[in-house]
């Protein structure tokens, strides 16, 4: 069993249960990796994404931190969090949401993992458009 996700008429398989969690953890090293080559000079926001990845394909959810939320946002790359953060029993994200993750992506790409991608998009990146095309949110199953 995994987790799906659908819009409108689409139906999307995210994956079992640990790949999402894989796919969050990949998310959060790209957007590091990102930082760390864009953005050198901000040592608190690289450490502070470094502590979130402290164990191989784990995430240190207690160390988010709104704070460095706001910086990420101020550079146009906070757009994960809605996604990353998100419990699969809250249900579903909203066009909004979808339309800040995609923007984050576009932004990070150059640094993902061929395992997020399908060529240069985001392997989920149907769902993602078909909500923000048709202002639709995203339910999650």
């Amino acid at each position: 069993m995994g987790l799906d996700l659908t819009c409108n008429d689409l139906d999307v398989k995210c994956g079992s249960y640990s790949r999402v969690q894989e796919v969050r953890y990949l998310l959060l090293c790209a957007l590091k990796d990102y930082v760390k080559n864009q953005h050198s000079d901000n040592v608190d926001l690289i450490n502070y994404l470094q502590s979130l990845l402290d164990k191989k394909m784990e995430i240190n959810y207690e160390k988010y931190n709104e704070e460095y939320q706001k910086k990420l946002n101020d550079l146009n790359i906070g757009g994960f969090t809605s996604f990353i953060w998100h419990s699969v029993s809250d249900g579903y994200l909203s066009p909004y949401q979808a339309n800040k993750f995609m923007q984050t992506w576009n932004i990070i790409k150059n640094f993902a993992d061929k395992e997020l991608k399908y060529g240069q998009d985001f392997y989920l990146d149907d769902i993602f458009t078909e909500s923000i095309d048709s202002g639709k949110d995203i339910i999650f199953w």
